[in-house]
C-alpha cells in the first residue's frame, strides 16, 4: 500500500529537517562573531589588570627614589616598652640613649570613704577639670552607681569613676584622671566639689592663726636668705610651698 501525503500536515520529503539544517548553516557566521566578542572580552580583562600591576610596580618602585623611601625610616626601639617609648624621624641619627626612670607617670586618683549602698546623689550641675579642660554634667539626682554611669559617659576622655563594693552594705567611690603630668591636675567644681567634701574624696584645710608677741628676746637679726626651693614666681605670682612659712618663722624664734 503506497503511503499517503496530505500537503500541510505531512512531508514524505522530510522538508523540517532540511529547514534545521539549512539555518545551522545561516547561524554559523553569527556564532563566530558571538565567540570573537568573547574572546576579545576575556583579552581586555586581562589587559586591564596589567595595567594595575604595571602601575602598582611604578608607584613603588618610585618611592625607592623618594622621599617616601622606606629604607629611610628610623626606628627607636626600647628595652622596656611599658615604661618608655619613642617616635624618630628620618632626620634622627643612629645612637643609644640610657633613661632613668623615677617614677611612672600617672593621673590624679582620689578614693571616697565607705558610702552606703543605697547612697543618693542629689541634684545639681557637676563640673569636673582636668588640667585645662573640664565638663559639667547636669545630673538630676539618683543613685551613686547611676551617676557613675552618666559621669563616665559625659567625660569618657578626661575622667573615670569606679564603684568598689567593700563590705555587703558600703562602697567606696574612685575617681581618677585619664591624663598624667603635673599639668593635668584633677580639681572638682560646683556640686562636684561638695559631693567630694560629702564622699570625703578631699577635705577642707583648715586656717590656722596664732598671736606673735614681740619682745627684744625674740627679735633677732636675719641670719638665713630666703630658701628659693620651696617658693616659686611665675607670672607674676609667688606660691610658696609646703614647709616654707615653717622655715620663715625658725628665723625669728
Amino acid at each position: 500500500m503506497s503511503d499517503i501525503s496530505i500537503p500541510g500536515v505531512s512531508s514524505k520529503y522530510n522538508t523540517d529537517k532540511m529547514i534545521d539544517d539549512l539555518m545551522k548553516v545561516e547561524r554559523i557566521p553569527m556564532e563566530r562573531m558571538e565567540n570573537t566578542v568573547s574572546e576579545y572580552k576575556e583579552q581586555k580583562k586581562v589587559w586591564q589588570d596589567l595595567n594595575r600591576r604595571v602601575s602598582g610596580l611604578q608607584r613603588s618602585s618610585k618611592k625607592l627614589y623618594s622621599f617616601e623611601n622606606p629604607f629611610n625610616e628610623k626606628v627607636v626601639t626600647s628595652s622596656d616598652e611599658k615604661v618608655l617609648t619613642a617616635v624618630s624621624s628620618r632626620e634622627a641619627e643612629f645612637s643609644e640613649y640610657t633613661f632613668e626612670v623615677v617614677q611612672i607617670a600617672r593621673g590624679d586618683k582620689f578614693l571616697s570613704n565607705p558610702v552606703s549602698s543605697d547612697y543618693k546623689v542629689p541634684q545639681g550641675d557637676y563640673t569636673f577639670k582636668v588640667g585645662d579642660e573640664e565638663f559639667t554634667l547636669k545630673y538630676k539626682g539618683g543613685r551613686l552607681s547611676d551617676f557613675v554611669k552618666k559621669a563616665n559617659d559625659k567625660g569618657e576622655k578626661l575622667i573615670k569613676l569606679s564603684l568598689i563594693k567593700n563590705t555587703s552594705d558600703t562602697q567606696l567611690l574612685v575617681v581618677e584622671s585619664k591624663k598624667t603630668g603635673a599639668g593635668n591636675l584633677l580639681r572638682f567644681s560646683g556640686a562636684s566639689e561638695d559631693l567630694a567634701l560629702d564622699l570625703g574624696l578631699i577635705r577642707p584645710v583648715p586656717v590656722q592663726g596664732g598671736d606673735v608677741k614681740l619682745t627684744s628676746q625674740n627679735i633677732k637679726a636675719w641670719t638665713k636668705g630666703v630658701d628659693s626651693s620651696r617658693m616659686e614666681i611665675k607670672d607674676g605670682t609667688l606660691t610658696l610651698k609646703p614647709g616654707w612659712l615653717k622655715n620663715f618663722w625658725s628665723v625669728y624664734n
